[in-house]
């Protein structure tokens, strides 16, 4: 399968009331645009409040003056003990006053700072109130409308188209075969012309014992979104000749593999092609409830109608797979493929 790289329902950190939802569906949408907004009315008041207490200088001024004051006294209050025209209990006075008023000057420094703070939450309480795209993709739906209340509901749900992943079912025996960033040619199903380059980037290590097969996750670029998420598709992984010393007999070796030349052959156990898509559906409740895990049920293409039951690199593989499926009931056959 051709997934998205990343499904997300983009929801608000805070509850309120949805005021506009501005992107509708299948709509491309960039990193940081605003897609929907709630009601913040009471946000924006708490911003004016926070803003004009954050820009009262007063305090501070008013400081200031008291602070230039009681230096000009007790410079005086000083000359005068030295000539003792004045006690000297008059000067710890004007002493004290003066250490009070610069203690007042700093505390409305701090109180301002305060303020600032108190601004810059209260701007942070009303961007809450914006919804902003999480990265680049498009909008699969619209899960709110104008009016509806949200508290941990998704308002819409978004894909990344670029890069596309492909998610690939690989039967066990090619699990030394595949290494990480190897290439891979994905066909998609319903675009049969496209052979695109794709790149191995996750290998599952546990694999699953009932259809001894392991997962694998190509990279898939998709720049112009010319290919669409949730096709159905065939992957042909490409050989990686290892070498130490000649660098270029690799490169040789996949250009043979991509031009034509040495490739692997795999067998695939399939269904007869059946009449009707009703007739695909009962049969492969049939499938399952014998026991066969994942049936891929092809839904289009001259193929259309069958169901692949299992992908082996050997015909010895396969003539068993058909033989147990056969003593079961089913007419199954055989496809040779590279």
């Amino acid at each position: 399968m051709i997934n998205p790289n990343r499904v997300a329902d983009v929801s608000s950190p805070v509850s309120g009331v949805v005021e506009q939802v501005l992107v509708q569906r299948s709509e491309q949408v960039r990193k940081g645009q605003v897609v929907a907004q709630l009601n913040a009315d009471v946000e924006r008041a708490n911003v004016e409040l926070a803003q004009y207490r954050a820009d009262i200088r007063s305090e501070i001024e008013l400081g200031k003056i008291n602070v230039a004051f009681d230096a000009s006294r007790i410079k005086r209050s000083r000359s005068l003990s030295q000539k003792q025209v004045i006690a000297v209990e008059d000067v710890d006075e004007d002493e004290r006053e003066y250490s009070l008023s610069q203690q007042r000057l700093v505390q409305a420094r701090e109180l301002a700072r305060v303020r600032q703070l108190e601004l810059q939450r209260a701007r942070e309480q009303l961007e809450q109130k914006t919804i902003r795209a999480p990265f680049d993709g498009f909008v699969i739906d619209t899960l709110k409308q104008p009016g509806e209340h949200v508290e941990e509901d998704a308002i819409l749900r978004m894909a990344q188209l670029n890069p596309l992943v492909v998610e690939a079912i690989v039967p066990m025996e090619y699990f030394r075969d595949i290494e990480l960033n190897m290439l891979a040619k994905v066909v998609p199903e319903t675009l049969v012309n496209e052979q695109l380059n794709a790149r191995v980037s996750i290998i599952d290590r546990i694999g699953d014992t009932a259809s001894n097969t392991f997962g694998v996750r190509l990279e898939l670029q998709n720049p112009h979104y010319r290919i669409p998420a949730g096709l159905k598709c065939t992957v042909k992984f490409l050989q990686n000749i290892a070498s130490d010393t000649e660098s270029g007999q690799e490169s040789e070796q996949r250009q043979d593999v991509e031009q034509g030349g040495p490739q692997k052959v795999y067998y695939l156990v399939t269904t007869d092609q059946a009449e009707s898509h009703q007739k695909t559906s009962e049969l492969n409740s049939r499938l399952r409830a014998a026991g066969v895990t994942d049936p891929l049920t092809i839904d289009q293409g001259p193929h259309s109608g069958m169901i692949l039951l299992g992908l082996f690199n050997s015909r010895e593989k396969a003539e068993v797979q058909r033989k147990t499926l056969e003593d079961q009931g089913f007419k199954v056959s055989i496809m040779k493929g590279v």
